[in-house]
């Protein structure tokens, strides 16, 4: 994901790479670490924003304005060790969810310290479940949606799952039953390419990144077999990147040589996908540098469509929706949502909602310029304080914050909400689909990856993905 400035009116959004769980243990930390460092770390190193309201393209922020990523969590484990009671009972499961709760909290006002209460379990996997109904202490429940346009069939309600392997303790077939669980209709499977640099013109399997077309075809039998339908999202990660360089800056020095390379990864998925009943393939994702290359892309859609006989799209980052010259060679339009939603550690609920109703404006322009269906491919928050300013930034490790991201959710789903009310079955809609990033991880109120599971947030996903 970029951090690119855009022209536009009074919001300001930056995307960056979004994490897979960063805190998992063994080889499965490895393998992750090394995921992320050639692939969302891109992000990171991209020029920055000013501030509010989306500014004219080109520029970043001054040298420095990303704030580095600290060099330990021990204030933040310290915080944890203050907030976990009953550390002497490892035997024992998670609290009930009841008791997380924010303290002497208003529905329009600032957050009070966060109080988190569980004990811990010997099983990893073993994390709170929040019902469509709760809600931090001191706010009433988000109403359930509203029959109609939500109800109808046409808008996707997914999630994400990174291919880097099975966690200790928590396999795939686990993660797509809770996914399942929530109401969710489809599941995004994220495959890794990679690339040695920018200027290379081989796409090529990572030895430790890139999953075994064994282990993906199993996957996605184990997605549709929990009942979910299944998009095949493949990214490229960059091994070695200077300064600024990320998949979104492209430039390989024999582009001949390049194209026929990434044809060649993107139809092996293809095939994939139409062998193991694949609903959404994905031709590739923030290739912001060649997204002017209409012939070829458009030459590579048409072999894809040869193999693959479901619907197709392409992830755009949202400050370049406009550059992509190949829409109409797509069913379904893709771009991230990483929005900047506010700059205060702890900001309310209707900021969070206002931040969210510009956004989702200028969505439904980008629905009618597209011509098409659009989803959101990726929207995530790390459950960390100030999450919500910087929510592409994987690299932050702050104290961990359920509710913010709880808070971040909510917002989009009540705009959302009241958007779809009017609506009826059949009706335009001015989003088709959301893919919440990112599911994988073991979770829980203390974890501060994006991880919605056992988590407040996963409340909002059950309210508005089961409708209940």
């Amino acid at each position: 994901m970029a951090l690119e400035r855009s022209s536009g009116g009074r919001l300001r959004w930056a995307i960056a790479a979004a994490a897979l769980c960063a805190l998992a243990v063994g080889i499965y930390a490895l393998q992750v670490g090394l995921a992320e460092g050639g692939d969302r770390a891109e992000g990171a190193d991209q020029p920055g924003r000013q501030g509010p309201g989306l500014q004219s393209h080109g520029g970043g922020a001054p040298e420095g304005a990303r704030p580095e990523p600290a060099d330990d969590l021990s204030e933040g484990d310290d915080l944890i060790d203050r907030l976990i009671e009953g550390f002497e009972q490892p035997d024992q499961r998670y609290l009930d969810a009841g008791e997380l709760a924010v303290e002497g909290a208003q529905e329009g006002g600032a957050l009070a310290p966060l109080k988190i209460e569980r004990v811990r379990s010997e099983d990893p996997a073993a994390v709170p479940r929040f019902e469509p109904g709760w809600s931090p202490r001191g706010f009433k429940a988000p109403e359930a949606p509203s029959e109609g346009a939500f109800a109808d069939g046409r808008f996707i309600k997914g999630a994400a799952v990174g291919l880097y392997g099975d966690l200790p303790g928590l396999d795939h077939g686990t993660l797509f039953k809770e996914i399942k669980g929530l109401g969710a209709t489809h599941v995004s499977l994220v495959i890794s390419g990679s690339m040695a640099n920018v200027r290379a013109v081989e796409v090529r399997a990572h030895p430790v990144e890139t999953a075994q077309d064994a282990d993906v075809r199993r996957w996605i039998r184990q997605a549709r077999e929990a009942g979910l339908s299944v998009m095949l999202f493949p990214i490229l990660n960059i091994e070695r990147r200077r300064a600024g360089e990320w998949r979104g800056k492209l430039a390989p020095s024999d582009p001949d040589r390049w194209w026929s390379s990434y044809g060649k990864f993107i139809l092996r998925y293809a095939d994939i996908a139409q062998q193991e009943g694949v609903d959404i393939f994905s031709v590739g994702s923030e290739l912001l540098s060649l997204e002017g290359e209409q012939a070829r892309w458009s030459a590579l859609i048409k072999e894809v469509r040869g193999r693959f006989k479901g619907r197709l799209t392409y992830s755009a980052n949202w400050d370049h929706f406009d550059h992509v010259t190949f829409w109409e060679d797509l069913d379904v339009a893709g771009m991230t949502g990483y929005f900047e939603l506010a700059y205060s550690e702890r900001p309310t609920l209707p900021e969070l909602k206002e931040t969210w109703a510009g956004a989702v404006d200028v969505i439904a322009t980008y629905v009618e310029r597209a011509g098409r269906p659009l989803i959101l491919t990726e929207v995530g928050y790390p459950s960390q304080v100030g999450a919500a300013a910087h929510p592409w930034d994987y690299t932050r490790r702050q104290s961990p914050d359920p509710v913010l991201q709880y808070l971040s959710f909510r917002a989009m789903y009540e705009v959302y909400r009241e958007r779809f009310a009017s609506l009826k079955p059949g009706d335009s809609l001015p989003l088709h689909g959301v893919f919440v990033w990112n599911w994988v991880g073991y979770g829980g109120p203390d974890d501060i990856t994006y991880t919605v599971r056992g988590k407040p947030a996963e409340a909002i996903l059950r309210r508005w993905f089961s409708g209940l």
